[in-house]
């Protein structure tokens, strides 16, 4: 990282930026362009994925997602060869890796050691003979896994903020000059703490190297007990006049703004923010209906209310059915794709079978259409198509043709062969072969043309 220097025309940014995703990144350059700011030579505007390397410089081997899986389907094979319980009555114990999986990522992430994962199982045992023994045998599993990581000298990447918050508190100059002189960390985009991020941000807090540390998030994040007092939210005004108490070793000032984004020292801090966590779409929007209704009750004029979604479907028809429930009048505004219009999307799907060169599969597909209207008999096509291969209109013309003529010979000769007990293949009747042979001979006509 470059060092701070305000008197360089270019000078970086005097904080560090962390942003949970690059398009916030981009977006922050494109938002910095269009005011008029000359740039920057590699800006300290870092995403959640570079932290371990940019603030600890962690090049550590992890194994990937797949390498990961393999190991832990490892341990579930030897705890189940070794272990007459759970796991070896199972037919499929595979089928369970996924689930063990993110289990072990989320302990791994916290830091819990295979000791205190047993320990914690044997303080709270199960309530029947079958929980206790589910429990002991997962409490192998994950001190199986661990070792196979150390024995394939690797880390499960999952525990990465951990180890950087580990490498900060060890190595205070290495990370104060990995800062180059700045003070300040900012946190954009934050939604919870899990996978580390309160062993991070208590290491932030220690840090001889900082002065302040602010979050912009959209939820009232639970920060550790001992960050409690100094932690700065927007709107309180006089918390934010007042000098950060001395509740920790250091004078660290937190600030939590929940606005969701960096408010200006001159905009107006009592506009009313709120943030709600839901567990799911339909509660969210059962939520948000609810608000509206207060609101309108409350002398907002319908038409002054806006609701705005980050994805058109399902949101919008959620959303829609929650304020109908609740006597909400409400427009919509939906973006259908050009072409996911249906009579857009029969055209292309027209185009789309003369360039694969009329298969099987595309002519059934334009033959289902019903916005073409064609009159072509999928399940005589379908009848052809799954006994050979097919493509192009000639071959079609006599693939049907041939179809009528056997059709004919087998509705002469049904009742002897029926009599005389002898095996045939069902074909269509001769009748509907022949119209559509017709009704494929009219759309041939016009479809060599494409």
């Amino acid at each position: 990282m470059p060092p701070l220097d305000p008197a360089d025309a270019f000078a970086a940014p005097p904080h560090v930026l962390l942003l949970r995703q690059g398009g916030l990144r981009d977006d922050l350059l494109a938002a910095a362009a269009a005011r008029g700011v000359p740039g920057w030579f590699e800006p300290p505007l870092w995403v959640f994925g570079e932290i371990p390397q940019r603030l600890a410089g962690l090049e550590g081997a992890s194994v990937g997602d797949y390498a990961r899986i393999v190991l832990v389907e490892r341990a579930l094979r030897e705890v189940a060869a070794t272990r007459a319980g759970v796991f070896a009555a199972i037919a499929r114990p595979e089928a369970y890796v996924d689930a063990l999986d993110r289990f072990f990522g989320e302990l791994i992430s916290e830091g819990v050691t295979a000791d205190a994962f047993e320990a914690a199982t044997a303080s709270a045992p199960g309530e029947d003979a079958f929980e206790r023994r589910r429990d002991a045998e997962v409490a192998a599993l994950y001190r199986g896994y661990l070792a196979l990581l150390e024995e394939a000298g690797a880390t499960d990447g999952r525990d990465r903020l951990l180890r950087t918050a580990s490498a900060i508190a060890d190595a205070p100059g290495a990370f104060a000059a990995r800062l180059a002189g700045r003070r300040e960390v900012r946190i954009a985009g934050l939604l919870d703490l899990k996978g580390g991020w309160t062993a991070l941000i208590g290491a932030l807090a220690a840090s001889p190297a900082l002065d302040r540390v602010r979050i912009y998030t959209s939820v009232d994040l639970p920060l550790p007990a001992a960050l409690g007092a100094v932690v700065e939210r927007a709107g309180d005004t006089a918390a934010m006049a007042a000098p950060p108490p001395r509740a920790i070793s250091r004078p660290v000032q937190f600030s939590l703004d929940l606005a969701g984004a960096p408010v200006p020292d001159s905009a107006d801090r009592s506009i009313a923010r709120a943030a709600f966590s839901a567990p799911g779409l339909e509660r969210e929007a059962e939520e948000v209906a609810a608000r509206v209704r207060r609101a309108i009750d409350g002398g907002i004029p319908p038409h002054r209310i806006a609701i705005v979604a980050r994805q058109a479907r399902p949101v919008i028809d959620t959303v829609c059915d929650a304020l109908d429930r609740v006597r909400v009048p409400v427009t919509a505004r939906r973006r259908t794709a050009f072409a996911e219009v249906p009579v857009v999307r029969a055209v292309l799907l027209l185009f789309a079978a003369a360039a694969d060169g009329w298969t099987r599969h595309a002519l059934v597909e334009v033959a289902e259409q019903p916005y073409l209207g064609l009159r072509l008999d999928a399940t005589v096509l379908n009848h052809i198509g799954f006994r050979r291969r097919v493509a192009g209109l000639d071959a079609w013309a006599s693939a049907l043709a041939d179809l009528g003529r056997d059709a004919v010979a087998a509705e002469a000769a049904t009742s002897a062969e029926d009599e005389a007990g002898v095996p045939r293949e069902r074909l269509p009747r001769a009748d509907r072969v022949a119209r559509a042979r017709d009704a494929f001979a009219g759309f041939a006509a016009h479809a060599r043309e494409l």
